[in-house]
């Protein structure tokens, strides 16, 4: 169930050193470069930037999303962190709610486009390309040795967006 991260300090903070203590895991999901040690800095208004968290059936968290608002609607950076261990299943809840989480943004705060990106070689790369495929987006393009990992391996950036018009008709 997707809720509010407000709600959900607490526990956020305390799946923080998941992140860190799951380096394998995890390595793809910060830029060692642009690690912001407010990690996690829960906002209490939606105004900039939409938190939610997905929870399970025992109100744990099982994910977290965020997405920064830009000028003209736009989203300007998507942040999709699944908090389940076992790599070899993503929990249909998560799944459930990040498409909820999508649809909010386009249907209820109007956002004309999502942009995000993906640091090469992380294992949802196929994921999100089947998602943008999926709902009519598309690759802009990709960076090269744009990104630097937690271990300090420099990698790729590929850059995705999905216009609001598309997302639509691809759900039809």
């Amino acid at each position: 169930m997707l809720k509010p991260a407000i709600n959900y300090v607490d526990q956020l903070n305390k799946l923080k050193s998941i992140i860190f203590d799951n380096e394998d895991k995890y390595k793809y999901c910060i830029n060692a470069d642009y690690i912001d040690y407010n990690f996690f800095c829960i906002e209490d208004s939606d105004y900039k930037s939409i938190q939610r968290v997905s929870v399970n059936s025992n109100d744990e968290v099982i994910g977290y999303m965020s997405a920064n608002l830009g000028l003209n609607n736009v989203v300007t950076n998507l942040c999709l962190l699944n908090f389940y261990l076992d790599s070899k299943a993503l929990p249909v809840s998560f799944a459930r709610d990040t498409n909820a989480f999508i649809d909010y943004l386009f249907k209820y705060r109007k956002v004309t486009k999502i942009k995000f990106n993906v640091l090469i070689g992380n294992p949802a790369e196929k994921i999100y390309d089947r998602f943008v495929k999926n709902h009519n987006g598309r690759i802009v393009g990709t960076f090269k040795n744009d990104a630097i990992l937690i271990d300090k391996t420099i990698c790729d950036v590929k850059c995705y967006e999905i216009m609001r018009e598309n997302y639509t008709e691809a759900k039809k």
